[in-house]
């Protein structure tokens, strides 16, 4: 079941929603709370932020992933571009950190500002 529709067409992006019977207490028998499956800990909503950092003498070194994108909007160019991402080449994204890396690679800028009242 998918629980995601970018295009009113069942089965359409690659966010899949899963629904694995949980595992209950050794001791109690019930449900654990932390609804953990044999399959793992299914993601079926929200962020999954995936970091690691290397402090290097050359300034630090990091690659992420935001695993189910960052726009909730299905209309939107980045509402499953982090997910197809890592489906396609299973690896992390480069982080940036250098002033003449972000510039490179930058897509957009918005100022932000706000007036004390």
């Amino acid at each position: 079941m998918f629980r995601y529709d970018r295009s009113n067409l069942t089965r359409s992006t690659l966010i899949p929603y899963t629904d694995y019977a949980v595992l209950n207490d050794a001791v109690t028998g019930k449900p654990l709370a932390s609804n953990l499956t044999p399959q793992g800990y299914p993601v079926n909503y929200g962020s999954s932020w995936m970091f690691v950092m290397n402090f290097t003498e050359n300034g630090p070194e990091a690659k992420g992933l935001l695993t189910m994108s960052q726009s909730s909007d299905s209309h939107s160019e980045h509402f499953d571009d982090q997910s197809r991402y890592y489906s396609q080449s299973a690896k992390l994204r480069p982080l940036l950190f250098k002033d003449e890396d972000i510039e490179l690679n930058l897509i957009d800028e918005v100022d932000l500002s706000m007036t004390k009242q």
